[in-house]
């Protein structure tokens, strides 16, 4: 059990030229852009740069984020074997289980107990229901989209007359549509034309066959290097 949990940790990768390369190319700009939020979202806390979350570009980057990963998610599901897949919902609900606990415990006035892990995690099991099944993907597309057209309000709402604070909150409505698009349009989604000199490189690899080690790693990396460094600036 522990080796399918940490199988992306340790799994070699895949150099074929079978795999989805508008999939993959997708999952990467995904994860640079996410890493580059992250370092903004970092400086800001640290008070070493000022930036405006509420509107414009620092608003608007991680709902492009969200929806790559969810729209990449879903397409992989459409193509997934269910053998594999239920081994992926496994390490999703041991990491997201894994982020609540430590977020309890070192940030206990705004841990995650619904972060984008735990949303995957979810759509992912919900997913099993639609695999297959294009009339389907496209009702419950429509009916959310129309929930969240008309409806006034939304789970962030919620939060927000409770006045309970996260670091992380990704509610599986409305980001499960954009789950259900990429499996609509999973069969679309076959341009592999991508030059050889990028798929094969190992950064592109990497970037495309490792996104769940590399979230799970990359903010305690640039939180560390942003503390040492502020730790160093200040004793000096």
């Amino acid at each position: 059990m522990i080796k399918l949990i940490f199988r992306d940790f340790y799994a070699p990768l895949d150099q074929s030229q079978h795999r989805h390369q508008l999939i993959d190319f997708l999952r990467i700009i995904a994860v640079l852009l996410m890493i580059v939020f992250h370092t903004g979202f970092d400086l800001h806390q640290f008070g070493l740069l000022q930036l405006n979350f509420k509107s414009g570009f620092w608003f608007w980057l991680p709902r492009v984020i969200i929806f790559l990963f969810f729209f990449c998610s879903g397409a992989t599901r459409e193509r997934v074997h269910s053998t594999h897949q239920s081994a992926r919902n496994l390490s999703l609900f041991i990491f997201s289980l894994i982020i609540s606990i430590s977020t309890f415990i070192l940030f206990p006035k705004g841990w995650i107990f619904f972060g984008i892990l735990h949303s995957l995690w979810l759509a992912s099991l919900l997913s099993t229901l639609f695999k297959g099944k294009r009339l389907r993907q496209w009702m419950a597309i429509l009916i959310i989209s129309t929930l969240y057209l008309t409806l006034p309000y939304t789970f962030e709402d919620l939060l927000s007359y409770y006045q309970i604070f996260t670091l992380d909150f990704i509610p599986i409505y409305p980001w499960f549509a954009f789950y259900l698009l990429g499996m609509l349009c999973a069969d679309k989604l076959n341009f592999n034309k991508f030059p050889l000199v990028f798929t094969q490189s190992r950064l592109w690899q990497v970037l495309s066959q490792k996104t769940l080690p590399i979230y799970l790693l990359h903010q305690p990396i640039l939180i560390s290097l942003l503390a040492a460094a502020q730790a160093l600036f200040t004793s000096i």
